[in-house]
């Protein structure tokens, strides 16, 4: 099964305490915002801190980004800033197109990336 969620430039997208976004085997997460209107990710606490919610996780299976002298099609992040989260970014066994993008977080895990 296929499903594709687009983000549209300019969301806030609040996540409650220990929850995350999960893109699974066969989904797409298409972010791409704009220099004048970016896309969020972060917490849905005012006092959120670091590690709050579970970030964005990538899923082996999931739609990476076709790249071919830059961004083709998949899952992509551009123009967006992820914040309070931990691990803050997930990406198991695909690949993804990240530019223009803020991460404020401690860690980040990229694993088994095709090469």
């Amino acid at each position: 099964m296929s499903a594709k969620l687009t983000i549209e430039p300019g969301s806030v997208l609040r996540f409650a305490a220990g929850k995350k976004l999960t893109v699974q085997s066969g989904g797409t997460l298409v972010v791409q915002g704009s220099a004048d209107k970016l896309i969020f990710f972060t917490g849905d606490d005012a006092v959120a801190v670091p590690g709050y919610w579970g970030g964005i996780e990538f899923l082996p299976g999931s739609v990476g980004s076709a790249i071919s002298g830059g961004y083709g099609g998949g899952s992509v992040l551009s123009f967006a800033v992820v914040e309070f989260a931990g691990p803050g970014l997930s990406v198991d066994q695909t690949s993804l197109w990240v530019e223009y993008t803020i991460m404020i977080l401690r860690r980040m895990v990229v694993r088994r990336v095709p090469v």
